[in-house]
């Protein structure tokens, strides 16, 4: 559901449904970070990326294709 949210322009509905869910896997995560890179959020994606950090969650390769396209991204202030 958050990759449909994502896609269709609604980040709000997709950063609510990762909020709620009781249990974030990775899938859900990279979701996440691709939506808001996509939606024109990078900066909210790195942010969400350094929560992962935080909570020293495993990454893979899409985690950080993910992180480079919002580093490339225009981050708006």
């Amino acid at each position: 559901m958050i990759t449909v949210y994502s896609n269709c322009g609604r980040i709000e509905d997709a950063k609510w449904i990762f909020n709620t869910m009781p249990t974030k896997t990775l899938i859900s995560w990279n979701s996440i970070l691709v939506g808001l890179t996509q939606n024109a959020c990078p900066r909210e994606a790195l942010d969400f990326f350094c929560q992962m950090n935080k909570l020293d969650l495993k990454t893979d390769k899409f985690t950080f294709a993910s992180v480079i396209s919002a580093c490339g991204s225009k981050i708006i202030p």
